[in-house]
């Protein structure tokens, strides 16, 4: 643990965020060699909505050595959603198939997930700071960023990764004209509590006031 004002030597990839994709990019650097740590400003378990995640995510976990994991979760797998539009019938929407089988996506729920990534990170010897925030940047006399203080002290990085989100953290530090190409969307989540799911496909339900995307979470949810 850094303690405040200490400087960590220059390291190879400094990463800011510890979500899937923080977490994903930081095993990748590890796995080549990379010098890696990944800062992250909450302590997890953190509250997320589940995943409804796509077959195609699977090959990318099995690149990244998380497949065996992720599978053993126990997540609920589904072939395709039920989609309607308006005042239509509902339709069945399939992913698709191969010799193997039918494709199958994950409903993860969302801490699992995140700690199943962030395990695998620390076990190729990415170096967590967690709870800490990410504070200022650091720059040289030219302007290019080379490291961040955070409240662990100062981190120089030969290359820095913000994998943020929404927070866009770096290009707010680096006053980057940030684009929106669409209008602001605002969407609410909660869960319903019931002894078993109807189904096990998760479904996308459309009318004049938006649009409601429905998964069962676990078995008994």
């Amino acid at each position: 643990m850094l303690v405040a004002n200490s400087v960590l030597s220059v390291v190879d990839v400094l990463i800011v965020g510890g979500g899937p994709a923080g977490s994903a990019a930081a095993i990748w650097a590890a796995r080549a060699g990379a010098q890696v740590v990944l800062l992250e400003h909450r302590a997890f378990p953190r509250a997320r909505p589940g995943e409804t995640l796509h077959p195609g995510v699977e090959p990318i976990l099995h690149q990244l050595g998380v497949a065996a994991a992720v599978n053993a979760a126990g997540f609920l797998r589904h072939s395709g959603y039920w989609v309607r539009w308006g005042d239509s019938a509902p339709r069945f929407e399939q992913y698709g198939h191969d010799a193997h089988g039918p494709w199958l996506g994950y409903q993860a729920e969302r801490a699992t997930l995140d700690a199943v990534l962030l395990r695998e990170a620390v076990r190729l010897g990415v170096q967590v700071r967690q709870p800490c925030q990410a504070l200022d940047l650091l720059r040289a006399e030219d302007g290019r960023p080379v490291g961040i203080r955070t409240s662990q002290g100062l981190i120089r990085a030969r290359v820095i990764l913000d994998a943020s989100g929404r927070q866009q953290w770096l290009a707010r530090r680096l006053r980057l004209t940030i684009i929106p190409y669409s209008a602001p969307l605002t969407a609410y989540y909660g869960y319903l509590y019931q002894e078993a799911a109807a189904r096990q496909e998760p479904s996308l339900l459309t009318d004049a006031g938006g649009w409601r995307w429905t998964a069962p979470c676990a078995p008994t949810s």
